[in-house]
């Protein structure tokens, strides 16, 4: 039911230079046929469908997604998600911080209904409600001085005084 919605969040991203691959794991619920309207209407090279032939799983489907792509960056989007315009640029500027390494970006959900009224937000780890103490020990946060902020209509990058990682 959401999947042109997902496709068209993409589309919208405030970051221009990506390429969407959109895998679809032999779906036999009409998505085909969405993804190919929603694709028809955005007329967008940035988009590609692969359809497999045989179901082969979330895992499956994303190892082939993987394989149609040589991005240094991926990010995944569910059919029934949606991204904020500045998604890919927020979690890229986090990746390309100056004080250490970031190999993995997840971001808190809002839950929406069909009409796209919040319902409820929430901040998850994999379902795992986490002590405070859990959280300090298993993330350490970023200066936002350190993250470098990007200027997706120039297409530019203003990097802070560059320091060795930690």
């Amino acid at each position: 039911d959401y999947i042109g919605d997902a496709i068209r969040s993409v589309a919208r991203q405030t970051l221009r230079d990506f390429e969407c691959v959109i895998v679809d794991d032999a779906s036999t619920d009409g998505s085909v046929a969405e993804v190919q309207r929603t694709l028809t209407e955005l007329d967008d090279s940035r988009f590609r469908h692969v359809r497999l032939e045989k179901n082969v799983g979330q895992t499956g489907a994303t190892r082939r997604g993987l394989a149609e792509t040589r991005a240094t960056f991926v990010c995944f989007l569910d059919s029934d998600d949606l991204w904020n315009e500045d998604f890919l640029e927020r979690h890229l500027a986090a990746h390309l911080n100056e004080t250490y390494a970031i190999g993995f970006t997840a971001c808190n959900a809002r839950l929406i209904d069909g009409q796209g009224a919040l319902i409820a937000g929430c901040v998850y780890w994999f379902g795992h409600e986490r002590s405070r103490v859990d959280r300090d020990q298993a993330f350490t946060p970023i200066d936002p001085a350190r993250v470098p902020k990007i200027d997706t209509a120039n297409g530019t990058v203003d990097w802070r005084k560059q320091t060795p990682y930690r």
